[in-house]
């Protein structure tokens, strides 16, 4: 094999793994309805549409930089193209292949063919994909308990699933229930999440400046440990300062 080819090859091998990477991170979660039929591209499309659809195709490192749709591109389509690119964004929802550049797009076309499949996919599609739909909704001012799908989050504690997104979320939606599901996550969540929770309620609490104060890491890291007698000792503290009895919260208005 040549120098030239073997590299060759080794940068397809690479550019697959960036792709197979990717993947990995998109939300899986196929609903459970009748497959939606390839939509029809239009004959002639207009600059914007072309423009949107090349955004679509997404590199690896748009990937990892989170660089979304180019949504400019989609405010200049026309009516009908509208309709054919809100088709394509719900056949990836209903196949468990969308993200959430697929979900802040839907949303930018507000068109109401898409709410029934938003609304299956709320309730039965991917952790990820459930809590963008759902800061989509409460950003159109629909009623959405996105504390329950934050706390389905934290309770799984995987990366992948959307946990650093909950995260940042919880302390914006921090209702009693998720105030105690953050409790229990610190004594007996996921490694990934245990030091995060804690800090959330220290936070929430009034008892630090930041989500993750970094002035109390070292009492965060605690609950970090393996073993649960040293997380107990830290969880105990942890309700004394935040005034937490028999590890629930105090009632506490939202």
């Amino acid at each position: 094999m040549t120098g030239k080819k073997a590299g060759e090859r080794r940068a397809g091998a690479i550019e697959r793994q960036g792709d197979a990477a990717a993947r990995a991170e998109e939300p899986r979660g196929t609903l459970p309805r009748k497959a939606r039929a390839t939509p029809k591209p239009p004959a002639a499309p207009g600059e914007g549409c072309r423009a949107f659809l090349e955004s679509m195709r997404i590199t690896y490192d748009q990937w990892h930089d989170g660089i979304g749709y180019d949504l400019e591109a989609l405010a200049r389509v026309a009516d009908d193209e509208r309709r054919y690119i809100a088709a394509m964004l719900l056949q990836r929802v209903e196949s468990g292949r969308a993200d959430w550049r697929d979900i802040e797009a839907l949303g930018a076309l507000d068109l109401p063919e898409a709410a029934t499949v938003l609304k299956e996919a709320l309730r039965a599609g991917a952790p990820e994909i459930r809590l963008h739909i759902a800061r989509m909704l409460l950003a159109r001012g629909v009623a959405v308990e996105i504390d329950q799908i934050i706390a389905d989050i934290l309770r799984l504690g995987r990366y992948q699933d959307g946990l650093s997104l909950a995260l940042d979320l919880a302390a914006v939606h921090a209702t009693p229930y998720l105030r105690n599901v953050l409790l229990d996550c610190a004594l007996d969540g996921h490694p990934d999440v245990r030091a995060h929770a804690a800090a959330l309620c220290l936070y929430l609490a009034g008892k630090a400046a930041a989500p993750f104060d970094l002035r109390h890491r070292p009492f965060f890291l605690k609950f970090g440990e393996e073993d649960r007698a040293v997380r107990r000792e830290a969880f105990e503290e942890l309700c004394r300062r935040i005034g937490a009895t028999g590890g629930r919260w105090p009632e506490v208005r939202t």
